[in-house]
């Protein structure tokens, strides 16, 4: 097998992607978000198209008070997404121009939350609702890749004078916001809520960001709930409206019954939790036995997926009994909301804190190379590591990563009282967790394998059907390349999938492109665009039915080597190795030549 560490991307909080697009949720990987100590080179805006062009593509920096407050990253001049500069944030959105006005839509043109952004000629009136209307001064960052543009810390650019941060009141109506959330901030949609003045009540209903929105004259008012959906008890608190703007919070608990909260708290119990995808099974010991807390793994799954395979679980305590913490995840399981984007978790990250982290690794590669492979990872240094089991031919190695397991009282102001207590004797108590651990062979990432045959039926990307077959037969040797238009790396690697494929035709090898997300007319053409923008003419194809079990892969990109009759030569390249590929194809063409796949 190949000897090469692959960095896989997912959408997860803590994480950022550079090296692949994970589609597996057992796999997860963290990778360094770019820094900003050395600062791309700034232009101020000097030229701002309203008609034609909203934007040029690339990175604009949104500075506030001389310190850059957002990044409105544009893959195009209507489209993209914004980063704060704490590092959280990759919101996409997309702008239309409205006379002297920018609208924003984040999530999409449809959505709920939209903001208006009033330019200037070298700075602009973001007016995010609710009173709250801020002046920031645009920058252009010329020499920044929007494609692969990410933030970690808020930066205080040298030089120029700070855009001033002031509140726009507006005369005439009022606009009040009434929130809806449960216990653990996940909004409810469906209440009815009730809005009144001296005179006169207003009715309106969450929605299913669970906002309801009133816009009234000045005057003075109250709220409160007139009728809410079943599983919730009714807040009968009358809360008095602040007479400029604002927004009232309303929290809602569950009415489950005592037989079916017990369920849900065995459900959640600590005592016994199964962890096996990292190779990890849990029984509470010493200190971590009759916690008031949750404790539940936020990452636990394989990192890599080539030589060597590692895996990782991070452990973190939830400030949260355990029908609450139901209730929270529930909600942000269920399918029927796809469109709420993580749900309440501004209130769940008040209640967490980091804590340990568990790695492993098959035993022949050992620690040096775990730790060299975290290193490459993190763009940073190891964390010290601790054997503290095996398992067959795997060993298992504890770090304390976190600077709330070193320092807890970081985090003593955000966590409630209650619980914090607790959190910080766990984190003094590592012995009792690893006593409470059982190692067993974890799951391996599942791969395509040397002499599986690769068969399909599909479109190319004008619409007209092909068959597999067809493209292989007169090749010695297809690299197929598995990518996605959301997929970063992928896009990243293109040009030089480009020089390769003309390369290789000496060789009597030919490299086609499988796009894994282009399933419609929309996605289809969304993937011609990012081909012909990045000057790729091999031939690209749609993604079709049965496609997982056939181009087996636990992330994007993934790279295939077959002969004419779809025989993998090959193990397959997860994660954009370019210079990995050549050597594969050579590997490919022996094998050929052997008659037989390489091991």
């Amino acid at each position: 097998m190949k000897k090469a560490v692959s960095l896989l991307c997912l959408l997860a909080v803590f994480t950022a992607a550079v090296a692949g697009c994970n589609n597996n949720n057992n796999s997860t990987t963290s990778a360094p978000a770019a820094t900003n100590a050395a600062q791309p080179a700034e232009t101020t805006v000097d030229e701002m198209a309203m008609t034609g062009n909203l934007f040029k593509k690339g990175v604009w920096a949104a500075k506030k008070d001389g310190t850059i407050a957002s990044y409105f990253i544009f893959t195009d001049e209507s489209n993209g997404r914004l980063e704060d500069a704490d590092g959280m944030g990759a919101v996409p959105f997309t702008c239309e121009q409205n006379g002297i006005e920018v609208m924003f839509h984040f999530g999409g043109p449809e959505d709920n939350t939209k903001a208006t952004f009033s330019l200037g000629d070298a700075s602009g009136v973001f007016d995010y609702g609710e009173g709250n209307t801020v002046t920031y001064e645009f920058m252009y960052l010329p020499d920044a890749d929007a494609d692969t543009f990410t933030v970690e810390a808020p930066v205080i650019l040298e030089g120029g004078e700070p855009a001033a941060a002031e509140t726009v009141d507006e005369v005439g109506d009022r606009v009040y916001t009434v929130s809806v959330v449960n216990v653990l901030g996940a909004p409810v949609a469906g209440v009815n809520v009730q809005f009144c003045s001296a005179e006169e009540c207003i009715f309106g209903t969450t929605d299913i960001n669970g906002l309801a929105v009133f816009e009234v004259p000045e005057g003075k008012y109250d709220t409160h709930l007139f009728k809410v959906p079943d599983g919730y008890d009714k807040d009968e608190t009358i809360y008095e409206v602040p007479e400029k703007y604002g927004m009232i919070q309303i929290v809602l608990k569950n009415s489950d019954d005592v037989e079916e909260k017990a369920a849900d708290e065995e459900e959640f119990s600590l005592a016994e939790q199964n962890w096996s995808p990292a190779g990890l099974l849990y029984s509470a010991k010493g200190a971590y036995k009759d916690m008031k807390g949750v404790l539940v793994p936020m990452q636990a799954g394989y990192i890599t997926v080539n030589q060597p395979i590692i895996w990782r679980t991070e452990m973190c305590y939830v400030g949260i009994d355990a029908a609450d913490a139901v209730a929270f995840f529930s909600y942000i399981n269920d399918d029927s909301h796809p469109e709420a984007p993580k749900p309440g978790w501004d209130n769940w990250k008040n209640l967490l804190g980091h804590g340990f982290t568990v790695y492993a690794i098959e035993t022949e590669y050992g620690k040096t190379e775990l730790e060299n492979t975290i290193k490459e990872m993190s763009g940073m240094d190891a964390p010290e590591l601790e054997e503290i089991g095996t398992a067959d031919n795997i060993t298992f190695f504890i770090a304390a990563e976190s600077e709330e397991i070193k320092d807890p009282d970081l985090i003593k102001d955000r966590m409630d009282p209650n619980f914090f207590d607790e959190y910080k004797k766990l984190m003094e108590s590592k012995q009792d967790f690893i006593d409470s651990l059982t190692f067993v062979i974890p799951e391996y990432p599942e791969t395509a394998n040397p002499g599986d045959v690769v068969y399909f039926e599909t479109c190319d990307l004008d619409g007209n059907p092909v068959k597999s077959s067809d493209i292989f037969k007169d090749y010695k040797v297809t690299m197929i390349n598995l990518w996605g238009t959301n997929c970063p790396p992928c896009r990243n690697e293109l040009p030089e999938l480009e020089e390769l494929s003309k390369k290789f035709k000496e060789k009597g090898v030919q490299i086609i492109g499988v796009c894994a997300d282009a399933s419609s007319l929309e996605t289809m053409e969304a993937a011609k665009s990012i081909l012909k923008e990045k000057g790729c003419t091999y031939p690209c194809y749609a993604a079709f039915d049965g496609m997982d079990d056939i181009l087996i892969s636990p992330g994007l990109p993934t790279t295939f080597f077959v002969d004419s009759n779809g025989k993998m030569l090959t193990d397959s390249i997860v994660g954009a190795y370019v210079a990995q590929y050549e050597p594969a194809v050579d590997a490919a063409l022996e094998a050929l030549e052997a008659g037989t796949a390489a091991e």
